[in-house]
């Protein structure tokens, strides 16, 4: 029997910018798709999608990657480049987390291999 888990993991806040939907200025929100598989409770691991820009007042998506596995590295760095623009809100959010999602959060940005953030928003 196979189950499939979708969902959107959060990775942080861009700098301010001017959404080009509803024309908000606020930190967008950057989060990634995912999906895990499972054959019969044996978990087949998790397969990480597109990275998304998403504005927090109208909800509107903007893609930044189309799939982390097949895109270009330098739209990766782009995107992880966004990130690291609004690593101050994201500090802020992150010390509003309980711990156990504070470490969640910081596993998921080490396993995309973005050390200098972690390290600053662990500090």
């Amino acid at each position: 029997m196979w189950i499939r888990q979708s969902g959107v993991k959060f990775l942080g806040f861009s700098k301010v910018m001017k959404c080009d939907h509803c024309n908000n200025e606020t930190p967008m929100q950057v989060i990634q798709n995912y999906l895990k598989q499972s054959v019969m409770l044996v978990p087949l691991g998790t397969r990480h999608g597109g990275i998304y820009m998403n504005c927090p007042v109208c909800e509107q998506k903007q893609k930044l990657v189309w799939d982390a596995l097949y895109s270009s590295q330098d739209s990766i760095n782009k995107a992880l480049g966004i990130l690291d623009g609004g690593k101050d809100f994201t500090k802020q959010w992150l010390l509003k987390c309980s711990v156990k999602d504070r470490e969640a959060f910081l596993k998921r940005l080490n396993d995309l291999k973005q050390y200098q953030l972690v390290k600053y928003l662990a500090s």
